[in-house]
């Protein structure tokens, strides 16, 4: 669906109930994915990414300004780091995975990285010390979500034809990833209630080898398809500066800038503010994901018969009133 079908919509397009699955089609749509070699195991590989995101997220601005005893302004510092190491790593990792390696050695490596970055996160306890991990490994690590979806938009893209669109393929995998945030903040919250933040950060290093194992046995080594010599490359600067995608850009960054900083500030506010113990973020944390799981089985059919920008807008304007 074109934007300029959607404009006019109106309420319609924050809603669009037409289509909805029977309890038939469901169990259908389940075959269906189970038939599809290796998908189970990449949807427990997910589930353990998600995992490891879920025992460390809600508790690094704890962390950092209690434990490692970092002023705000240095956290602040120290997160910016990371996110744009991430950035640079993501663009030029993930250039390299559309030319250069296959999926699975960028998953293989990030996983890795994330072993033994959280690792070093749990024994490391100098301030100065942790932004060079942060900037490298985590960094590093930082490449398996897109790749993951990378990897499932390349190998399961004639799922098509078998009545699976990629759409709803790409939900069920966003879908392990949060069933993980179900229980992941209240285990991680147990796992620093008895054995503190290293206890959490080994946790979430033991969740990257479980990644790592799932990655070696469930993705397979797969050449990219031969390259057209005669297409053009297009630098990135180029495209951006079209009107269309640098808006795209800007409110993809707003929305991740958005949550970040939500990320990092609720756990604060739950407990110096609200007067939340810590073990309590596991449960503010768990709330979200359960309403999320069947939300996204349900959008994702729907963004598969072409609702994306409704769905854009009704998650645009939900999200301006969680913030308010």
């Amino acid at each position: 669906m074109a934007a300029s079908d959607c404009a006019g919509l109106g309420i319609g397009a924050f809603f669009p109930f037409r289509r909805r699955l029977s309890m038939q089609g469901m169990l259908a749509l389940g075959r269906l994915l189970r038939r599809q070699p290796g998908f189970a195991g990449l949807l427990a590989s997910t589930c353990a990414l998600g995992l490891a995101f879920s025992f460390v997220m809600p508790f690094l601005s704890l962390w950092g300004t209690k434990k490692i005893e970092m002023s705000p302004l240095f956290f602040g510092g120290f997160m910016t780091l990371n996110a744009l190491s991430a950035m640079v790593v993501g663009t030029v990792l993930g250039r390299w995975s559309d030319t250069r390696f296959t999926r699975r050695t960028m998953l293989l490596l990030g996983g890795t990285a994330g072993l033994f970055g959280y690792t070093g996160y749990a024994f490391v306890e100098t301030a100065w010390i942790l932004p060079l991990i942060g900037t490298t490994l985590i960094a590093l690590a930082s490449i398996c979500f897109s790749q993951l979806f990378a990897h499932v938009r390349e190998t399961f893209a004639e799922a098509g034809e078998a009545g699976l669109k990629l759409g709803f393929l790409t939900s069920v995998v966003r879908m392990s990833f949060s069933l993980a945030w179900t229980v992941g903040p209240a285990a991680g919250a147990w796992m620093m209630t008895v054995f503190g933040y290293r206890g959490v950060f080994l946790g979430a290093a033991a969740l990257y080898a479980l990644f790592l194992a799932g990655i070696a046995r469930f993705v397979p080594h797969r050449a990219h398809p031969p390259r057209d010599r005669a297409a053009v490359t297009v630098p990135v600067w180029r495209v951006l500066v079209r009107g269309d995608i640098f808006m795209v850009v800007a409110a993809f960054a707003c929305v991740f800038a958005a949550h970040a900083i939500n990320m990092m500030n609720l756990p604060l506010l739950a407990t110096q503010v609200l007067g939340a113990a810590p073990a309590d973020l596991g449960y503010i944390f768990a709330v979200g994901p359960i309403v999320e799981l069947p939300l996204m089985l349900w959008f994702g059919q729907m963004a598969a018969h072409g609702r994306q920008l409704g769905l854009i807008r009704f998650g645009a304007a939900v999200t301006v009133g969680y913030f308010v």
